[in-house]
């Protein structure tokens, strides 16, 4: 008959691991560590391509959002200058003597300007569409209405007659409200020969990058 292996004599000899236990568990330390330090390098990874999406994504997509409002400025500004010239064809008469007094719209009014201070006045380089309520009657005349918000003052004034008719339009910016102000302007005026308005190709000065 085979013997019965003999009971433990105590507590602490029933805790103690055997030599195999021992070997797994000196294995198995270095893994748990490995896999520990594992998840921190893709915590610090992550939180590196989050704060690298916030500063190179956010910035483009304002500078998107800039360029979109800048794009519907000037459409409105090519609206209204080819209002002008329109305006002065249509009321064109065929003789050339009856041309000598005619003159482009709002002529002799002035610096005509909305809104009527520059941008960046408060810090901010956008205009509320508060700021951007109609000040004078030559606005409708030119067409222009203001869609929303905008980034741009604008800024019309037409002077002399006949063949000595001129006319200018701006629009002025500041998106970084650093002092540089990137203006837009369109000059026109008449062919002493044609009679007819000629417009030069627009004129940027220190435009957006």
């Amino acid at each position: 008959m085979q013997e019965r292996p003999p009971l433990p004599t105590n507590i602490k000899e029933l805790d103690e691991p055997t030599p195999e236990e021992q070997e797994a568990e000196e294995l198995q330390e270095p893994t748990q560590s490995f896999m520990n330090w594992r998840w921190f390098a893709t915590f610090v990874l992550g939180l590196a391509i989050g704060f690298s999406v916030l500063f190179v994504l956010v910035p483009r997509l304002l500078q998107t959002d800039e360029r979109t409002v800048y794009q519907n400025s000037m459409k409105q500004i090519r609206t209204i200058w080819k209002n002008v010239v329109e305006h002065y064809k249509a009321n064109l008469s065929p003789r050339g003597q009856d041309r000598k007094g005619h003159r482009f719209l709002c002529e002799g009014k002035g610096w005509i300007c909305l809104p009527l201070h520059l941008p960046c006045r408060t810090g901010n380089p956008m205009y509320m569409s508060s700021e951007l309520r109609l000040n004078h009657s030559c606005w409708k005349q030119l067409g222009y209405q203001p869609l929303g918000n905008s980034y741009y003052q604008l800024c019309y004034r037409s002077d002399g007659k006949g063949k000595k008719a001129t006319f200018t339009l701006e629009a002025h910016a500041n998106l970084d409200c650093d002092n540089v102000i990137q203006s837009y302007i369109i000059r026109g005026s008449i062919d002493p020969k044609s009679h007819t308005p000629v417009v030069p190709y627009p004129i940027f000065k220190n435009p957006l990058e």
